[in-house]
Parts: structure tokens; sequence; C-alpha cells
């Protein structure tokens, strides 16, 4: 068996190494020795009986606690032996007390062998590369790859590029893969010691509830999905779901997830080029983006779909390794196109009523109560109101925004005369008309001075500042000073939502309150005045860049 001492016919010059660690090794250690002790003699044993049947040399230990060296003069061989050995271990029985997992590493390159050692920047960043991984998990480097794909025959497993990436330290890596294959665990968190995925997404002040489950499903299709369209009407809650996907991928691969608005008026590629901080122009963007493993996150595709599609076909034509996620309310029609319906959340059973613990566990409900106690802190859904929250929930179909700019209103009725007037206001039962019915029953329910600065926020498309909305809205009829308190009585109706972005507070609408407040503004004669204001105001901003 080719272990231990170096052999007369160990590979030399351009050779494969197969790096292995075991996670948690010292823990393991520290707390049960001798179970440890045990699990690494079968470790062992694998690994002896793995390595001889794909022609490989198991040399002694390289690197820290119990990682293991092994070489191969072929790259097929390499990584045979590693997707057998991955399976071994993880089809083991381990002690209970034992979680033994192993991360691994494929890279290629010339070596020196002295003395039956390998030596050279090969072997070091073999051993970076192993490091960067988690338990379970197979990287291969760009090199391995490279000279496995010249190789005349390939095992039965299949590759992830992860992305390119710098250490914490600022070493390059380089192009990062991962070996996938059937019995092995397919996604695994970030990698390890790299620098933080780029990203411009922002971050809300309320919580995300429901459809966790689709979100978990949307993520595991971005890799193998170029294109990816979440499909709903407007009001269930597809940026947000978005939003959420986008921050799972962060945490799990690829160089950056950049969200655009297309509500602005600018090209999608010229939006997207701002975001990067590159020059417009799709020829640099395709440059820059040709080999980034990247999301881009794509908002308001119903306001352009013809921009929209154009700009995913140059992206998807120029930048394979992008992956898109659009929020539409219709497909786009690309031949790469995949759909993602969003369902409502889920409503409860009427049964429910008399056992409000069981209640609080539906997702409309969950909704409903922590949007409630936003403004009313002391909701709690008890057997006294548990009817009236199935009844709205009923009422709004389970539809997210509906049910916010309800619980918005919940501390200023009584449920029953809340449910009462929903009743009244919700006469048609298609979804997209719910939502536009409750928006107009919430705007009803505003002073008169909040419904003039609704009007007017509705020039503003995308996200914007404080002092854009002082500019632009204020006048003889709402003072400048007047602004911000309005605008929180609006935050408080749910009727403007609140962000950050890079830590600086912006406000947006739902793209259905922006319609309907707009067409009160052009009912009252001051559309045209103030979109000049707000043309006026933007390039006043350029200007000044």
């Amino acid at each position: 068996m080719p272990t231990g001492e170096p052999q007369l016919n160990m590979p030399h010059g351009s050779v494969t190494f197969l790096m292995t660690d075991v996670e948690g090794s010292t823990r393991h250690w520290e707390e049960h020795p001798e179970a440890m002790r045990e699990a690494l003699i079968r470790y062992a044993r694998i690994a002896t009986e793995v390595v001889g049947r794909n022609s490989g040399f198991l040399i002694k230990n390289r690197g820290a606690g119990d990682s293991l060296f092994i070489v191969f003069s072929d790259p097929t061989d390499a990584m045979r032996a590693a997707v057998e050995f991955q399976k071994t271990i993880v089809s083991e029985v381990w002690q209970e007390n034992i979680s033994f997992k192993v991360r691994m590493a494929l890279h290629c390159g010339d070596v020196e062998l002295i003395e039956g050692t390998y030596y050279g920047v090969t072997v070091n960043y073999a051993n970076r590369l192993s490091s960067l991984g988690h338990g379970g998990q197979v990287l291969a480097s760009e090199a391995f790859i490279r000279v496995l794909n010249s190789a005349e025959a390939t095992p039965s497993a299949n590759l992830r590029y992860l992305g390119v990436y710098t250490l914490q330290s600022g070493q390059e890596v380089g192009k990062v893969y991962q070996i996938v294959a059937p019995e092995l665990r397919d996604f695994f968190p970030r990698l390890r010691f790299v620098t933080p995925c780029s990203h411009n997404l922002p971050q809300y002040a309320t919580h995300f509830f429901g459809h966790e489950e689709q979100v978990v499903r949307i993520r595991t299709s971005i890799p193998d999905t170029p294109l990816l369209t979440l499909l709903a009407p407007g009001g269930m809650g597809k940026t947000r779901i978005a939003l959420e996907v986008g921050r799972e991928v962060l945490g799990y691969e690829g160089e950056g997830v950049w969200y655009i608005d297309f509500d602005q008026a600018s090209s999608g590629e010229e939006i997207l080029a701002r975001v990067l901080g590159i020059q417009a122009g799709c020829e640099y963007l395709y440059t820059y983006l040709r080999e980034k493993r990247v999301l881009i996150i794509c908002d308001s595709c119903k306001n352009t779909p013809e921009r929209a599609l154009s700009f995913a076909a140059g992206l998807l034509e120029n930048c394979p390794q992008v992956r898109l996620l659009m929020c539409c309310i219709a497909p786009l029609g690309h031949p790469q196109e995949a759909i993602f319906s969003i369902p409502p959340l889920k409503v409860p059973s009427k049964e429910l009523v008399n056992d409000p613990a069981q209640l609080i566990t539906n997702e409309a409900v969950i909704l409903f109560a922590d949007r409630v106690i936003s403004t009313l802190p002391s909701f709690r859904v008890v057997p006294e109101n548990a009817r009236w929250v199935v009844e709205i929930c009923h009422h709004l179909k389970g539809i997210p925004y509906a049910l916010e700019l309800v619980a918005a209103r919940y501390r200023d009725s009584l449920p029953e005369a809340l449910l009462g007037e929903l009743e009244t206001t919700l006469c048609r039962d298609d979804e997209e008309y719910i939502l536009q019915d409750t928006i107009g029953w919430s705007y009803k329910k505003l002073e008169e001075p909040q419904q003039i600065l609704l009007q007017r926020l509705s020039v503003m498309p995308g996200a914007w500042t404080l002092e854009a909305a002082e500019r632009i809205c204020s006048d003889e009829r709402i003072e400048l000073w007047e602004v911000l308190d309005f605008l929180n009585d609006l935050l408080n109706r749910s009727l403007v939502l609140y962000e950050e972005e890079e830590g600086t507070p912006r406000y947006r609408m739902h793209h259905t309150v922006r319609k309907f407040a707009g067409e009160k503004l052009r009912e009252a004669g001051e559309e045209i005045s103030f979109l000049k204001r707000y043309e006026s105001y933007r390039q006043g901003l350029g200007a000044a860049q």
C-alpha cells in the first residue's frame, strides 16, 4: 500500500494534492480523547484503503492538527478518491459524542521532491485552500480544474464555481470550485477566512416573516439558474423575499449581491454600473462582470418589462457566471427564464379561534401580530381577539402588504369595528383589487396634510432621502419643517417604508402605493409641477457630483 515512507515511484514534477483536515479536532481531543483516538484510527484506515484503490500516495501529516497529505499523478484519480473518501466518511457511523467531519481540497502544480518530502508554493497553496472549507466540503483550485479538463476521462461528479476569493490578510486565493456529487452535502456557508461578500442590500426596520420555505428553495436554485423570475401580483412580498434570498447568498457563495430598481429613469445597465462604481456603458459592464459570480436582484421589472428583458438578455449572453433574480408580475419571456410563483401567506383555519397557542404559529397571523406590536406593544393574540384576527387574515387572503396596512390601523379601532370597515371596503375578490382597495381605505383615514405629502412623494422613484422629500414636497401648504412629522405618520401607517443603505436612512413606497398616490396627484392637477421639481432636484444632485 503506497503510504507512509517515501516510495521510489512517488510522483514528481506536476502533481495533484488532496489535502484533508478534521473539523473541530482540537475540541474533540479536549472533550472526548478516547472517542477521538478511536475515530482517527478508523479515519486513517479509510484513507489508506481509498488512496490505495485510486493509485495515490498517503504521505506523513502536513499542516495543522490531524490533516492528511495525499499525492496523485493523475488528477482524475485524485478527484475520484476525494469523492469516495468524503462519501465513506459521511456514511460511517461514528460515536455519538463525535461529530466527525472532514474538509478537503484538490490542487495541482509543480513541486520539488526532496528526500521523500514535497516542497514549494504549490504545497502551501493546497494547505491554504483546505483551511477555507467546511466539514463535508471538497474544494478545488483553478489549476486543478484546468488540468482535470485536459484529462481524457473525468469521474462522475460535477463542479460548482464559487467565485474569486481574497483572504482577510489580503492574499489572493483566486477562483475556487466545489466538487458536487450525490450523497454529499450540496450547500455550505461562505468560505472561511475570506473577505466579506460585497453588496448594497438595503436594511429594513421590520422583521421578515413567512415565506421562509420559499426563500430556501429559491436560494438553492440560484447556482444552477441563470435567470429566475419571482412571479406574483403586487403586495405578495416579492422584493422582500428577493432581498432575503440575497442575504442568504451572502452567507454562502459568490463575489457580490447587487440590488437595482427599474423604477428609476436610467437603463438597467446604467443603474448597475453606478451601483458597482464603474464607468457607464455595456462594454465596461460586461467586461467587469464577465467572469464574476454575482447575484443581481432586479426590482420593479413590471414597470418596464421590455427594458428588464433587454438588460437580462445582455447580461446572460456576455456574463455566463452572473445570476439574475427578477421581481415581476408576468414572465419576461427569455428562453433561459425559470419561473418561481410566490403564493400568499398561509391563512389560519377558522377552527383555531379557540386555540391561540396554535394560531400564533400561522404565517399570516405571525406577520399581522408583529406589525400590530410595532404600534401597540401590549398586543397579543388571545381568545378575546382571536376570532377577529382570523377573520382579518381571511378577508385579506394572506396578502402580506395588505396585512401590514391593516395592522398599522389596529390600535385606532376596536377589532370588530376594523373588520366591519374591511367587509365594506373589500368588495372585490381578486388579490390585486384587495390590495388596491386596502390602500384606498388606508389613504382615506389620513389627515389632509398627510394625503398631500403622500401624493407628492409619488414623483420620486426608488429610494429617497429626507432631504429630497423636504426640498421637493414642501411649499406654502406643507412647511419644510412639517415634512418629517408627516413622513413619520406615513411610516406608522406602512404607506411609506423605511430602510438603510450603508448606514444612510432612506424611504421608499410600495409600487402599488406610488401608482395610487400618483393618480391622486394627477387628479389634484399637481403632477406636472412636482415632476418638474423632482427633475430639477435630480439634476442639481448630478451637477454637484
